[in-house]
């Protein structure tokens, strides 16, 4: 399902026996479920899985990973949802049978946000997995913050630019992003599909989504509109005088002016006998 080429007990248990999809819960109650996500998309657009995700482990008082009731009635108010209804059959009672499998009281708080978010579909799955390779320099199933610190250039970042804050410590910003719960100093490839996943929820169209992903990436290749647009063009000038544009494909992590890093990447890339490289704006 993660397209990680290994079957997790949950997939396996979901494939076979049908765990997962709630089939013993009607379709009033998945009623339920989506119009809560669409409140959810409305408060916080595509980051507000993200947020509600946040404010429930707040509310998770024993940090079992489970809400019970008044937990998840109190995270979902905390977010701004203060509408549904409470009573005995109500909305909140739907939810709480549609994610309590066990029927303990409690609901896990993964399952709650994986239904929430709904499925995501394999082409995004498949985008998410190339641009996290991209990322992951050493192939560990994991991003370091020496890995971040390859191609994120946190200098241009405005505080620490400004002084208030450490390289270290704007590139630990930008991987608590992707982290669930305490900073760990590595993103792991289901933290990373997770964030993604959260977002995807709030975003309709594949195309879209795929743009997204190579632009933000430097990720070549698409087609149509969904083609990336972020990746370098160069002039280059042969050796005979011809000329020719040319993309750094998979720049991420090329400095704008690193001509010799270019080079060696053209030259993978198949395009030779390069006498000038000439950096357009």
């Amino acid at each position: 399902e993660d397209c990680s080429g290994a079957v997790s007990y949950d997939e396996f248990a979901k494939a076979i026996f049908g765990m997962g999809e709630h089939l013993r819960v009607g379709t009033a109650a998945r009623s339920v479920v989506e119009r809560v996500k669409q409140k959810i998309l409305e408060r916080g657009g595509a980051n507000g899985i993200r947020t509600l995700a946040a404010i429930l482990r707040r509310w998770d008082n024993d940090r079992s990973g489970n809400l019970d009731r008044e937990e998840l009635c109190e995270g979902l108010a905390e977010y701004g949802i203060r509408d549904l209804d409470q009573s005995e059959g109500g909305d909140v009672d739907k939810l709480m049978r549609y994610f309590d499998r066990d029927e303990s009281g409690k609901i896990t708080l993964e399952e709650f946000l994986r239904g929430v978010r709904g499925t995501m579909a394999k082409r995004r799955i498949k985008l998410c997995r190339q641009a996290f390779q991209l990322l992951d320099r050493t192939g560990e199933g994991r991003v370091t913050e020496e890995d971040i610190a390859m191609i994120f250039d946190a200098s241009q970042h405005p505080e620490v630019a400004a002084g208030r804050m450490s390289v270290q410590e704007a590139n630990a910003e930008f991987m608590s992003v992707f982290e669930n719960g305490p900073s760990d100093g590595e993103i792991t490839w289901n933290e990373f599909l997770d964030y993604y996943r959260d977002l995807s929820a709030g975003i309709d169209d594949d195309d879209y989504f795929e743009l997204m992903m190579r632009n933000a990436w430097h990720m070549s290749g698409g087609e149509g509109w969904c083609a990336n647009t972020s990746c370098r063009r160069v002039l280059v000038t042969h050796s005979d005088g011809s000329q020719e544009v040319c993309e750094i494909e998979n720049d991420l992590g090329i400095d704008a002016d690193d001509v010799d890093m270019m080079r060696e990447r053209l030259e993978q890339q198949g395009v030779l006998d390069i006498a000038k490289i000439s950096l357009t704006t």
